[in-house]
């Protein structure tokens, strides 16, 4: 059976998909799934406060 048998849906524009399917095909990822993944689960996350 397979690990990840759920999922996450998200809309982008033509413009940030085509950039995420270029950054994914330069990076060392297997695939779209690897590459999200390594950067939602492995990178810093950032917050800031949008109600100053």
């Amino acid at each position: 059976m397979r690990q990840r048998n759920k999922q996450i849906n998200i809309r982008v524009t033509e413009k940030d998909r085509t950039k995420i399917l270029k950054l994914t095909a330069k990076s060392e990822c297997k695939s779209l799934t690897d590459y999200v993944l390594d950067k939602a689960l492995n990178k810093e996350i950032i917050q800031y406060d949008l109600h100053e």
